[in-house]
């Protein structure tokens, strides 16, 4: 029955805790008949039975009466899985490391899933005094407006919440790679994929590329890779996946001005634009960043990790031919 609990919930929740009916019932106090009638849909148990069932069945009373029971699959706690609820009525908002009943205003929370930043929700980070200062393009009217930015990391997140006619931003310490979320109340969950990734080159390889392009070409770099949707992040990933296989292919040759190559190195072309901010692309820029493969072991580890022995110096070579 709508707006109650079903025969079939208390069925399969019992069935679930492998209890048989008079267990069940001596538990919260009935008899077996009665158990009987509720799972064949004969009748209902009364109101001031509902928290016993749930507690008999280790649910909340919300899952027991819609039947949906949440079952959390992040045993390890990974925080990269985390969960947002926000509540639709007052705009609460609740964080779990995994799938729970979340309820508030008296209805039961729904997962928010999250969209990738796009047009209407450009977002910015730019490194300040040791700390990420996170914005974004939006407006912040009573009607339309961000909830709150959030940083997943590693192993914890930080949550900033915002409110009507301020500002679209945060600051958050640097603890590691993470990922960021905003909440438009409009349109929903926001999360970059490439959060992680933008990081982590920060970590590695900010402090050289910062000296050798400057802040603002790396600041508008991160900035361009923070906006790529799902679509794109991917088309990136899967570029970067063949750069290797062809890399493999071009060193079969021993040829680094030949054919397979060439091919190698317009792929790793494309792969740059898509990365670096419109219009910092040169032949030169590209050229210097060969030469830095060389001299960096970071950069030979990474390929010859994938591609063996020599790969990192043969794609130098390879892009020291192409763009000659």
């Amino acid at each position: 029955m709508s707006g109650y609990i079903s025969p079939e919930t208390i069925k399969d929740l019992r069935t679930a805790h492998a209890m048989t009916q008079e267990q069940l019932a001596a538990q919260i106090g009935v008899t077996a008949k009665a158990v009987s009638k509720w799972e064949t849909g004969r009748g209902l148990p009364d109101i001031s039975l509902i928290e016993p069932l749930a507690q008999a069945f280790c649910v909340s009373v919300a899952e027991l009466i819609t039947g949906e029971v949440a079952r959390n699959e992040n045993r390890s706690g990974n925080v990269r899985k985390s969960i947002f609820h926000v509540c639709p009525i007052c705009g609460n908002v609740v964080w779990s490391l995994g799938a729970n009943a979340a309820s508030c205003c008296g209805i039961q929370m729904i997962p928010l899933e999250a969209e990738s930043f796009d047009d209407q929700h450009v977002i910015h980070t730019d490194r300040i005094d040791g700390e990420y200062f996170v914005s974004i393009d939006h407006p912040m009217s009573k009607e339309h407006y961000i909830s709150f930015i959030a940083c997943v990391c590693d192993d914890e997140v930080q949550i900033k919440k915002l409110y009507p006619e301020g500002s679209a931003e945060a600051r958050f310490g640097i603890h590691g790679p993470c990922d960021f979320y905003a909440y438009c109340n409009r349109h929903g969950l926001l999360r970059t994929r490439a959060g992680h990734a933008v990081q982590e080159n920060e970590k590695l390889y900010g402090e050289e590329a910062r000296a050798k392009y400057g802040d603002e070409a790396i600041d508008a770099a991160n900035r361009k890779v923070l906006a790529m949707d799902d679509r794109e992040w991917q088309n990136k990933e899967e570029l970067e996946d063949a750069i290797i296989d062809q890399l493999i292919k071009a060193m079969a040759t021993g040829d680094a001005s030949g054919e397979q190559a060439q091919k190698l190195a317009h792929m790793h072309e494309r792969w740059i634009r898509m990365q670096w901010a419109d219009g910092a692309y040169s032949r030169q820029a590209h050229l210097g960043l060969a030469k830095l493969y060389l001299n960096d072991e970071r950069f030979s580890d990474y390929y010859e990790s994938r591609a063996g022995k020599g790969a990192c110096a043969f794609l130098a070579d390879a892009l020291d031919a192409y763009l000659a």
